[in-house]
């Protein structure tokens, strides 16, 4: 394998939280009634409780510029994003990515989600990232038979990982 460079994009990152699930709504499916906590700025990797104290649960956004990698010959630049919680959307400058088309890396506790983003960079750029944070830490990240899966780890407390651009 060859050599990779990585670039941590650790912050700052502007926090949004766009909806409040109630209780009953842990699956996401729908908005909540609860008041929704400021927007902020915070540093990757963080935890719920630093971020958004208050036992928050609901949908957040997390943006950040950066610039296109310079000084380094490379052939190919991947986004990874390392989230044990649902990955709600992925944009590069206001365009969807397509997070279905990602190659997931599972691991003990969380999904790596990887993204070729060699054609789509700009000179500079905005990478906005949306999380669902479940309103059931108890049961999140468990399937009907009450295995942990290893997309959202049990009482998990990672909001959002470490967010690097891998380049090779």
């Amino acid at each position: 394998m060859s050599d990779v460079h990585a670039i941590r994009l650790r912050g700052p990152w502007q926090m949004e939280p766009l909806v409040c699930f109630a209780p009953a709504e842990a699956s996401g499916a729908g908005q909540g009634g609860g008041e929704l906590p400021p927007p902020g700025r915070v540093k990757l990797p963080t935890t719920c409780e630093a971020a958004l104290p208050g036992g928050f649960c609901g949908r957040v956004r997390f943006a950040r510029r950066f610039q296109r990698p310079t000084g380094l010959a490379y052939k190919t630049v991947h986004l990874v994003v390392d989230t044990p919680w649902t990955i709600v959307r992925l944009t590069l400058n206001e365009h969807a990515l397509e997070i279905e088309r990602a190659l997931e890396i599972a691991t003990d506790d969380r999904l790596s989600v990887r993204l070729n983003l060699t054609d789509r960079l700009a000179d500079t750029n905005v990478l906005a990232i949306e999380v669902e944070y479940p309103a059931d830490r108890t049961t999140a990240g468990q399937d009907t038979a009450g295995q942990a899966s290893s997309a959202t780890p049990k009482g998990s407390a990672t909001l959002l990982g470490e967010v690097r651009l891998e380049i090779g």
